[in-house]
């Protein structure tokens, strides 16, 4: 352990040396900001809260909200190009594991490349599953006008563009419970943050499908 923390006490000095040059240094959220400010108190004032654009992104009317009241499927969705990074394997678990009298009223969609880690992943022969190997931006969004749930529970998540374009597009989204994640999430309020463990993605599954408000 002595080990590691010198590897990472020589990386956080390291990393301040490049800071301190800057006049100004932008980060995605503010507990970003916090957080690097008490790491760094000498130039606490150059940190900067500054979202991640995303200038092509237009939001549904409130209206779209009605796919959540309307008889049908429950649609989950999973969208990421390293599924076993982005927490597929657990949300493929916790899938399994609902209830058949649950399972049976919903579909998942799984849209990712799986890059070099497709075979770590095991992906079950259910009807209700499809998978995309790989869409177009304007595909995705059209997937997610569509559906209800964006599922994406990562292991490791720095931002997380995808849960932007999921609210935009009327879904509620479960994320990861990282502090970033919480920020967008307003810590709750906005989507459900969660660890990337198949119980407690089975819990907030469960309550997504069945909770309507």
């Amino acid at each position: 352990f002595g080990a590691e923390q010198a590897g990472v006490d020589e990386e956080i000095a390291m990393k301040g040396e490049f800071l301190r040059k800057a006049a100004a240094v932008q980060l995605c959220a503010e507990v970003e900001v916090a957080r690097h400010a008490r790491m760094f108190p000498d130039i606490a004032e150059r940190f900067v809260a500054v979202p991640l654009f995303a200038p092509d992104l237009r939001s549904l009317p409130e209206a779209a909200l009605e796919k959540h009241r309307s008889a049908g499927p429950v649609r989950l969705l999973f969208v990421g190009n390293q599924p076993r990074l982005k927490g597929l394997q657990e949300t493929l678990e916790a899938y399994a594991s609902l209830p058949g009298t649950v399972r049976q009223s919903t579909t998942l969609t799984i849209v990712s490349h799986f890059d070099s880690d497709r075979a770590q992943v095991t992906i079950p022969d259910d009807p209700r599953i499809t998978v995309h190997r790989g869409l177009s931006h304007v595909k995705v969004l059209e997937l997610m006008r569509s559906s209800h749930i964006l599922v994406n529970v990562s292991h490791i998540e720095s931002f997380g563009m995808v849960f932007l374009e999921g609210m935009s597009q009327g879904m509620l989204c479960l994320g990861p419970d990282w502090e970033v994640q919480r920020e967008l999430f307003d810590e709750g309020r906005a989507g459900m943050n969660m660890r990337c463990e198949v119980g407690p993605l089975r819990a907030a599954l469960l309550r997504a499908i069945e909770d309507e408000a």
